[in-house]
């Protein structure tokens, strides 16, 4: 029986270690072929126009920049506007439709270019709850065309309901990230360093580790 249970024990780590690596594997082809991601959201297409949370300083005084801290891959979808549906389909799916009561307008920029955010429509993000609650919400930008795959990047943060205050970076990309890959069947790859960590004596990234968590739509 021992001997059983030994070998069953020596299975599941051969198992464990080969999904490892594959799982790195497949890390390493996606993120070595991304294009060059901006760190950053924008408010308009112009790299002086990073996003500062409204403007707000944070508690401290300091001005919030807000990082970008999601990359989605999509390798299914054979155009742009099937991957923008995959993107939106995936997001409702997983808790975060398209809400109103957000600031919208915003930019994301890769490879040099800034592409616009999604959601599209005005005053909208994707949010897990109405604007006047606390909310998780999200806005993706893209889709670059990677030789016929499809890449979004996006910046998502954590709010105090009505007076949208600041409450995380990292808590709202964690939730929303575990989220696509439990309810709408995202693959999580890894954590793709960004090193978009700011923390100067005028500004700063509140929470943000420097990484963004790099997904891929099956």
């Amino acid at each position: 029986m021992m001997r059983y249970s030994q070998a069953l024990l020596f299975l599941a780590l051969v198992f464990w270690s080969c999904q490892r690596e594959a799982d790195q594997s497949e890390f390493d082809r996606i993120s070595q072929n991304l294009p060059e991601i901006g760190k950053f959201m924008f408010e308009k297409a112009n790299p002086d126009s990073v996003a500062n949370w409204l403007g707000r300083p944070a508690m401290d005084g300091r001005e919030l920049l807000e990082p970008i801290n999601l990359i989605i891959v999509d390798e299914a979808s054979s155009s742009e506007a099937q991957s923008r549906q995959r993107l939106i389909q995936a997001f409702t799916e997983a808790g975060f439709g398209p809400r109103l009561g957000h600031s919208s307008g915003y930019f994301g920029r890769m490879n040099g270019d800034f592409y616009p955010q999604t959601p599209t429509q005005n005053e909208t993000a994707f949010a897990d709850f109405m604007w006047v609650f606390t909310n998780n919400h999200a806005r993706m930008f893209g889709p670059f065309n990677n030789n016929g795959n499809w890449v979004w990047i996006g910046s998502s943060s954590r709010e105090k309901g009505t007076i949208h205050d600041y409450v995380s970076f990292k808590e709202s990309r964690d939730r929303m990230s575990g989220f696509l890959v439990e309810r709408a069947g995202l693959e999580y790859l890894g954590d793709f360093p960004l090193e978009n960590v700011v923390n100067s004596s005028s500004q700063q990234t509140g929470d943000h580790d420097g990484f963004a968590k790099l997904l891929k739509i099956k």
